[in-house]
């Protein structure tokens, strides 16, 4: 008899909307995604004590006889076969039961003693994780250059890879940034050999951070004087009271929502309400950290805006499946779409966020590059 909780193999029976009574649906939803459901439980468990037996795990296999499997992510069928095999011997009746189902093909490599860090023991959240534009996407680009395709990587994030000449200011000063100054800005034709705006700006920063240059360690929110150029941008912009105090500087943007996400995402009842289509850093994270997309559509008959309407209807969707809204990510301008939020919607979200209490995650890393007349 193995002991295998409800919470074992049903942690993500909400992921499935209504139960399904065909065994072989149920694998199919098992398979598919690689997450378990409380009724595939239970449809193993014929006795409903909680405890998994070897009779009722081989009732259910021979349920599956003749069902076609090839299309099935094959992780989440060794993860079953993890999951209800009984012992680690091929010649085991579970093995054995296994083989009765010809798609599943040769599982006596699954069924050897594994070693202590493997698929199975890792933190599944990282297994389900998907991240399009640097994993699934890249490796079949990768496989078709292979094959002698002529490939352009536009997911890469960086012009540069693509033709455009690099705006040499930026590498200027990293640059003197990082050269010994008495070989950089305390050099006697230093003004020879850089613009004098570079020198400057590269004075400013050494003077922050100090002689040294970079790669020394920071206060975690990062060196007080760039927080204080960040406030100073955001008050000319928005017109707006900043303060350093509330400026955290991060390694990117994925970084800086990463941290956000691991703040709020308490638990696996904890959602964050994103926009779709949506850039997929927020739907991989959400996964990584144990917690809950709840999707908002955009319209796209009408400029892929947003309306109070939808997000009321998706939030009470969202509670009436146990799942509590911590937070909400508004990308404007938007990616994939381009879009640029009218002021009406943008009002629409900070409104709905207000008078809910969600946190509302402005992503708006694209704000400089909006070029459509009448539009900022």
């Amino acid at each position: 008899m193995l002991r295998i909780s409800v919470n074992r193999l049903g942690s993500y029976a909400r992921w499935f909307s209504s139960p399904a009574k065909d065994p072989k649906m149920l694998f199919e939803a098992y398979a598919s995604t690689s997450r378990s459901s409380t009724e595939l439980f239970m449809t193993l468990d014929q006795d409903g004590d909680g405890l998994l037996q070897k009779s009722e795990v081989v009732d259910f296999l021979n349920n599956l006889a003749g069902y076609h499997l090839e299309s099935i992510n094959k992780a989440a069928i060794t993860a079953l076969v993890m999951a209800t095999k009984f012992g680690d011997s091929r010649s085991s009746k579970m093995v054995k039961a296994y083989k009765k189902l010809p798609d599943l093909g040769e599982i006596g490599a699954v069924c050897e003693e594994p070693k202590s860090w493997n698929s199975n023991s890792m933190a599944q959240n990282l297994r389900r994780m998907q991240y399009a534009v640097r994993g699934e996407v890249v490796m079949k680009a990768e496989r078709l250059m292979s094959e002698g395709k002529d490939i352009i990587f536009t997911n890469i994030g960086n012009p540069h890879s693509v033709g455009q000449e690099p705006i040499t200011f930026y590498r200027q000063v990293m640059a003197l940034c990082d050269l010994p100054s008495k070989d950089g800005i305390d050099h006697p034709n230093v003004t020879s050999m850089f613009p004098d705006d570079v020198v400057d700006r590269a004075r400013e920063i050494k003077e922050a951070i100090g002689g040294a240059g970079t790669g020394a360690y920071t206060g975690s929110q990062g060196v007080l004087s760039f927080r204080q150029d960040v406030v100073d941008f955001i008050e000319d912009r928005d017109g707006y009271p900043s303060k350093t105090g509330n400026i955290f500087l991060t390694n990117g943007a994925s970084n800086g929502i990463q941290a956000i996400l691991t703040g709020l995402l308490a638990n696996d009842h904890d959602a964050v309400m994103i926009p779709i289509p949506q850039y997929p850093i927020y739907s991989a994270l959400i996964t990584l950290l144990c917690g809950r997309q709840v999707g908002y559509e955009l319209n796209e008959e009408k400029g892929w805006s947003v309306s109070r309407e939808q997000l009321e209807t998706q939030l009470k969707i969202s509670e009436s499946e146990g799942l509590t809204v911590k937070a909400m990510a508004m990308i404007n301008p938007g990616n994939p779409t381009g879009q640029v939020l009218d002021e009406e919607d943008v009002a629409t979200i900070c409104q709905f966020c207000a008078d809910k209490g969600i946190v509302l995650l402005s992503d708006e890393v694209y704000q400089r590059n909006v070029y459509a007349e009448g539009k900022e």
